[in-house]
């Protein structure tokens, strides 16, 4: 079962290109990372194996101010920029895929773009996140 965690960032970067926060807002991040939990049981009452398969990421980012869009199917990693306590902290999420961009303008309100990516696994990466 996958966990969806939302963060705050304020900057983000795929294929070359850098999306700040500035004056609009933060970034708003959502992340999936997670599977199927396979469990085997030997007679006890609790399992003495557990692997995790069909393993997916997914992310979610939602950004007000979009100047370039880049194009669907676009692999590259994203990495995103959080403030930490006292330093920043970058996530990197390894090769993504660029699936799908939705946007929204409403009246008289704030608009914004959301990129959908989810992670392939062509260079057999043992860490997607990091």
């Amino acid at each position: 079962m996958a966990v969806a965690t939302t963060i705050y960032a304020y900057e983000a970067t795929f294929s070359g290109q850098t999306y700040t926060a500035s004056n609009k807002g933060m970034h708003e991040l959502d992340f999936e990372y997670g599977g199927t939990a396979l469990k085997d049981w030997l007679s006890t009452p609790l399992p003495t194996f557990l692997a995790v398969v069909d393993q997916e990421v997914k992310v979610k980012i939602r950004l007000r101010e979009v100047k370039t869009l880049p194009t669907l199917e676009t692999k590259s990693d994203l990495v995103v920029k959080i403030k930490g306590g006292s330093s920043d902290v970058t996530i990197t999420f390894k090769d993504m895929v660029l699936c799908a961009i939705n946007g929204n303008q409403g009246r008289a309100g704030l608009g914004y773009v959301e990129f959908a990516f989810e992670h392939v696994n062509s260079t057999g990466s043992a860490a997607p996140i990091t």
